[in-house]
């Protein structure tokens, strides 16, 4: 069931579509974002769940927002899925990438996002949608599921890209944070349209990760997302190259971090093998090692400090078809 004036829902998505140059397709989705990890979990139980469901239920491995922030966030705002109106949110700026632990702002993490997008009219005009004017981890925030409550957001600041003066348009920061929020649990079937990963290696990992009624049910969703959905501004693994011999990672050249990570890589081999190499990495110069014996094909699972980077087999060997 839509709301009674849902056609307003619909003529702002058609507006902010026409109006944004260079991110006209950001009003016709919201947004999700999570670590890959907690994705698995996501796409093996089929549906998003609010903070408080998410946690009572222990399916959260990477705990991408601060547990400060969350430990100070009002308890009956723990109850929504709560789902942001564009990607590249002030949150997002803060999370993003693996970093070292001493580079991670009030801990909070996020190594690998991948994106989950839902079409905006249909869950923006649900009737049971909530409309939040900035981060509901504020205790000023103001939502609500009525029509002022969607009139009250000033989506030329949601929207806004690029930089400002905060002395001026402080506002935009908190607004950047709106949020749809549909109560409790967010199912994925007839709800999802794309998962979106940052590279072609992470999209390798998601699949390689997921069962196959699961890999089966999503995997014509797994997308690489366009560019404007990520930061890409700390580590990230870009590509794996493999050769009978050799297996190469290749990470983000312009990675911001200093220091170093302690690099764990397990290589599983066609013989059953299994072979652990740890070691201190850069992570902006590509990553290479080598074995006597020859492969058709090589597992690699590839760690930096307590963050995942990769994880997926590769096939060294002629396909046959």
């Amino acid at each position: 069931m839509k709301k009674r004036w849902d056609r307003k829902i619909r003529n702002h998505i058609d507006r902010w579509s026409s109006s944004l140059s260079g991110h006209s397709w950001w009003p016709r989705y919201v947004y999700f974002f999570t670590d890959l990890r907690n994705a698995t979990s996501i796409l093996r139980d089929g549906r998003l769940l609010s903070r408080e469901q998410a946690e009572s239920c222990g399916i959260i491995e990477v705990n991408s927002a601060s547990r400060e922030i969350i430990d100070q966030t009002i308890e009956e705002h723990l109850k929504f899925v709560r789902l942001y109106y564009r990607p590249r949110t002030p949150t997002q700026y803060r999370s993003e990438g693996i970093r070292p632990k001493a580079e991670r702002w009030k801990e909070a993490h996020c190594p690998v996002p991948i994106f989950f997008l839902f079409d905006a009219y249909e869950l923006m005009g649900r009737n049971d949608a909530q409309y939040a004017n900035g981060s509901m981890a504020s205790s000023y925030v103001l939502y609500g599921p009525n029509e002022i409550d969607f009139d009250r957001i000033p989506f030329d600041k949601v929207f806004h890209y690029g930089r400002y003066n905060p002395m001026v348009e402080g506002d935009i920061k908190f607004h950047r944070h709106a949020e749809l929020l549909i109560p409790e649990i967010l199912p994925l079937k007839d709800n999802l349209k794309f998962i979106s990963c940052r590279t072609h290696a992470e999209r390798q990992t998601l699949i390689y990760l997921l069962p196959f009624p699961q890999l089966r049910q999503w995997h014509g969703l797994i997308r690489i997302g366009d560019s404007s959905l990520f930061e890409r501004r700390w580590a990230y693994v870009d590509r794996v190259d493999a050769s009978p011999h050799k297996l190469s990672f290749y990470f983000n050249p312009n990675s911001q971090h200093t220091g170093t990570f302690e690099a764990r890589i397990i290589l599983r081999f066609p013989s059953g093998k299994k072979r652990q190499i740890e070691q201190i990495i850069d992570a902006k110069e590509s990553l290479t090692l080598d074995w006597e014996e020859k492969v058709d094909d090589i597992e690699a699972e590839l760690w930096l400090d307590d963050s995942l980077a990769y994880h997926s087999k590769l096939w060294i060997g002629e396909i046959p078809f």
